[in-house]
Protein backbone atom coordinates (compact mmCIF):
# COMPACT_ATOMS: atom_id res chain seq x y z
CA UNK A 1 0.00 0.00 0.00
CA UNK A 2 1.60 2.72 -1.15
CA UNK A 3 0.99 6.85 0.01
CA UNK A 4 3.02 8.21 -2.16
CA UNK A 5 2.02 11.78 -3.44
CA UNK A 6 2.18 10.45 -6.90
CA UNK A 7 1.12 7.38 -6.41
CA UNK A 8 -1.81 8.69 -5.13
CA UNK A 9 -1.98 11.60 -7.39
CA UNK A 10 -2.74 8.68 -10.34
CA UNK A 11 -5.23 6.65 -8.15
CA UNK A 12 -7.30 10.18 -8.04
CA UNK A 13 -7.50 10.54 -11.50
CA UNK A 14 -7.91 7.03 -11.74
CA UNK A 15 -10.92 7.53 -9.51
CA UNK A 16 -12.06 11.03 -10.94
CA UNK A 17 -15.75 10.36 -11.66
CA UNK A 18 -16.19 8.15 -8.31
CA UNK A 19 -14.83 11.05 -6.63
CA UNK A 20 -17.10 13.89 -8.80
CA UNK A 21 -19.99 11.71 -7.86
CA UNK A 22 -19.28 12.06 -4.56
CA UNK A 23 -18.71 15.23 -4.50
CA UNK A 24 -21.58 16.65 -6.79
CA UNK A 25 -24.29 14.10 -4.98
CA UNK A 26 -27.36 16.21 -4.00
CA UNK A 27 -28.35 14.16 -0.99
CA UNK A 28 -26.42 12.13 1.68
CA UNK A 29 -28.58 9.30 0.56
CA UNK A 30 -27.32 9.12 -2.95
CA UNK A 31 -23.87 9.33 -1.95
CA UNK A 32 -24.19 6.36 0.62
CA UNK A 33 -25.40 4.35 -2.39
CA UNK A 34 -22.08 5.39 -4.40
CA UNK A 35 -19.59 4.65 -1.21
CA UNK A 36 -21.30 0.97 -0.82
CA UNK A 37 -21.44 0.53 -4.84
CA UNK A 38 -17.98 1.07 -5.13
CA UNK A 39 -14.94 -1.33 -5.21
CA UNK A 40 -12.45 -1.54 -2.52
CA UNK A 41 -9.76 -0.05 -5.10
CA UNK A 42 -12.14 4.04 -5.22
CA UNK A 43 -12.78 3.06 -1.07
CA UNK A 44 -8.66 3.40 -0.52
CA UNK A 45 -8.34 6.49 -3.20
CA UNK A 46 -11.04 8.08 -1.11
CA UNK A 47 -8.96 7.17 2.22
CA UNK A 48 -5.56 8.05 1.06
CA UNK A 49 -7.20 11.32 0.13
CA UNK A 50 -8.65 11.97 3.22
CA UNK A 51 -4.72 11.54 4.79
CA UNK A 52 -3.42 14.20 2.58
CA UNK A 53 -6.13 16.29 3.63
CA UNK A 54 -5.95 15.72 7.82
CA UNK A 55 -2.25 16.02 7.47
CA UNK A 56 -2.35 19.99 5.74
CA UNK A 57 -0.88 17.99 2.63
CA UNK A 58 -3.76 19.01 0.74
CA UNK A 59 -5.40 22.73 1.63
CA UNK A 60 -8.77 23.24 1.90
CA UNK A 61 -10.48 26.34 2.05
CA UNK A 62 -11.72 28.20 5.55
CA UNK A 63 -15.29 27.75 4.98
CA UNK A 64 -14.64 24.42 4.41
CA UNK A 65 -13.09 23.62 7.05
CA UNK A 66 -15.93 25.66 9.21
CA UNK A 67 -18.25 23.36 7.83
CA UNK A 68 -16.11 20.20 8.66
CA UNK A 69 -15.35 21.37 12.24
CA UNK A 70 -19.00 22.44 13.24
CA UNK A 71 -19.73 18.67 12.17
CA UNK A 72 -18.29 17.60 14.72
CA UNK A 73 -16.32 15.14 12.05
CA UNK A 74 -12.95 16.50 12.73
CA UNK A 75 -11.48 14.34 15.31
CA UNK A 76 -12.81 11.30 13.51
CA UNK A 77 -11.02 12.62 10.43
CA UNK A 78 -7.60 13.08 12.77
CA UNK A 79 -7.50 9.65 15.12
CA UNK A 80 -8.29 7.81 11.60
CA UNK A 81 -6.14 8.76 9.14
CA UNK A 82 -3.79 11.62 10.07
CA UNK A 83 -1.61 9.19 11.17
CA UNK A 84 0.30 6.95 8.18
CA UNK A 85 0.26 3.79 10.61
CA UNK A 86 -3.36 4.23 11.12
CA UNK A 87 -4.29 4.81 7.48
CA UNK A 88 -2.51 1.65 6.31
CA UNK A 89 -4.43 -0.35 9.12
CA UNK A 90 -7.47 1.10 7.74
CA UNK A 91 -6.81 0.08 4.29
CA UNK A 92 -5.63 -3.44 5.04
CA UNK A 93 -9.18 -3.66 7.12
CA UNK A 94 -11.69 -5.17 5.89
CA UNK A 95 -14.32 -3.34 3.41
CA UNK A 96 -17.02 -3.27 6.17
CA UNK A 97 -14.56 -0.54 8.54
CA UNK A 98 -13.62 1.48 5.74
CA UNK A 99 -17.56 1.88 4.61
CA UNK A 100 -18.06 2.69 8.51
CA UNK A 101 -15.66 4.99 8.16
CA UNK A 102 -16.25 6.46 5.59
CA UNK A 103 -20.43 6.33 5.63
CA UNK A 104 -19.84 8.51 9.01
CA UNK A 105 -18.33 11.02 6.75
CA UNK A 106 -20.95 11.35 4.13
CA UNK A 107 -22.59 14.65 5.25
CA UNK A 108 -19.07 16.51 4.95
CA UNK A 109 -17.74 14.59 1.72
CA UNK A 110 -18.49 17.40 -0.45
CA UNK A 111 -16.57 20.23 1.47
CA UNK A 112 -13.65 17.48 1.63
CA UNK A 113 -13.62 16.39 -1.60
CA UNK A 114 -14.12 20.77 -3.02
CA UNK A 115 -10.38 21.42 -3.20
CA UNK A 116 -10.31 18.17 -6.13
CA UNK A 117 -12.62 19.70 -8.62
CA UNK A 118 -11.83 23.93 -7.67
CA UNK A 119 -8.92 26.36 -8.30
CA UNK A 120 -7.90 26.85 -4.79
Amino acid sequence: MSLSKEQVKAYLIRDKGFLKELYESPNELTRKRSLKNADDMKLNTLIKYLHFIANGEIKIKAENFKIIRESNKLKLITKTVEQKAKVLRLLKSARANKLQFLIKLNPILPPLLFALFNEQ
